[in-house]
This record gives structure tokens, C-alpha cells and sequence, in this order.
């Protein structure tokens, strides 16, 4: 069992979407797996820093869908998106500078934010992109 299950309630119906999602679940519950095993600083720094690259990537997708269907609440949005980044930045910054390491506070916030973006802000959009032809 994984730190984060997937379970259906985290699915957003939009199949591009929902595949980008299990992925960032994947890279958390690797992230969570190497905590566990102990594995040196270097290594953490690593997968925090592929997990933040496909934070990133896969944001970039949903606020090109925000831009090309006028999404509605794309600023708000966007701005949760923005905090996170800067929060992840924080992590990998105090990681590689030795000022902390990766703690199940750490661990706790990337997943309760996660699952709770996709369960809540994420949700909002769907009607919309599926009006825009996303399926």
C-alpha cells in the first residue's frame, strides 16, 4: 500500500487528466518510500526535484485548458498552483542546504494538498473542459 491510494473519488473523469494525477500520486508515494528507507539527502533531493518538474509540467497543461476554454475561476486557480510551487521551492531549498530534511510534515502536506486540490478545486473545472471537448 502506497502513502497516497488512488481511489475513485480522485478522478476526475477527463482521462489526460486523471493519468497526470496518478502519475503526481506516484511520485509522492516514491518520494514517501525513499523517506522511509532512509535514503541520504542527495537521493531525496532528487525525487523532490522530478516530483516539482511534473508539478509543474502538469500544471501547465490545466492552465492551458484554463486559457483555451475561458475558464472561469483561472486566476484562483492558478494562484493555488503558484503557492504550491513556491512551497515545494522552500523543501528542495532547506533540503539542499541542510537547514531540515524531509519530515512527515513535509510528507503530510504534499499529500493533503494534492488530494484535496484535485477533490475540490480541480472538480470545478470539469464541466467545462468537457464542454470543451475533453474527454
Amino acid at each position: 500500500m502506497g502513502y497516497i491510494e488512488w481511489t475513485s473519488s480522485l478522478d476526475i473523469g477527463i482521462k489526460e487528466i486523471d493519468d497526470q494525477h496518478r502519475i503526481l500520486v506516484d511520485r509522492i508515494n516514491t518520494l514517501a518510500e525513499a523517506v522511509e528507507m532512509g535514503l541520504d539527502n542527495l537521493s531525496l533531493q532528487g525525487i523532490l526535484r522530478d516530483l516539482s518538474a511534473y508539478a509543474a509540467t502538469h500544471f501547465s497543461l490545466e492552465e492551458g485548458y484554463f486559457d483555451r476554454f475561458d475558464y472561469r475561476d483561472a486566476a484562483a486557480h492558478k494562484e493555488e498552483h503558484a503557492a504550491f510551487v513556491r512551497k515545494v521551492h522552500v523543501f528542495r531549498s532547506e533540503l539542499s542546504e541542510g537547514k531540515s530534511t524531509l519530515s512527515a510534515e513535509v510528507l503530510e502536506f504534499l499529500r493533503s494538498w494534492l488530494t484535496s486540490h484535485i477533490a475540490f478545486s480541480d472538480k470545478k473545472y470539469r464541466s467545462t473542459f468537457l464542454k470543451g471537448g475533453l474527454k
